[in-house]
């Protein structure tokens, strides 16, 4: 276990983030509360040029049953690459569907292009690659959730 000891723990006081992870101790960890949905995003170093991180976002997106915006999940992954498609340079990379920890999954790897740092005089274009897990989790007290359980972002 002495492996370990460079990870914290992520635990929410958020009652829709009822779940718990470690990570990097060298990582930074934001909850934020959106209109529709709570998540935590934990984010890595930047490089030296300032173009580069890696960071894994988890998101609870309640369903239309429970006031949430979409009826399911396949509404969902829709919505979410229609939003990415006016990216420049967007292209669906791989799709794969499986179970993760018992429930069934969709896995999206998308890449496109933004210019990087944002909110910056001479910002470069610089490509991206998302991967994001997509599942739909029913909790002990029978709420469903869904929305991406892992994203995981890299600038490349």
């Amino acid at each position: 276990m002495s492996e370990l000891k460079n990870y914290i723990r992520f635990i929410s006081d958020n009652p829709k983030l009822d779940f718990s992870f470690l990570y990097p101790g060298d990582w930074q960890a934001r909850e934020i509360k959106g209109s529709g949905y709570d998540e935590v995003s934990i984010i890595g170093p930047r490089n030296k040029e300032d173009t580069y991180s890696l960071g894994l976002t988890v998101s609870v997106i309640p369903t239309s049953e429970k006031g949430g915006q979409y009826a399911n999940l396949s509404e969902f992954i829709a919505d979410y690459l229609t939003k990415h498609r006016r990216s420049a340079k967007f292209s669906e990379i791989s799709r794969a569907t499986g179970s993760l920890a018992g429930v069934d999954a969709t896995e999206i790897e998308i890449g496109y292009v933004m210019p990087l740092p944002i909110n910056t005089v001479n910002p470069r274009a610089t490509s991206i690659a998302e991967r994001s897990i997509f599942l739909k989790r029913v909790t002990t007290s029978t709420k469903s959730r869904m929305g991406p359980s892992r994203k995981i972002t890299t600038n490349t």
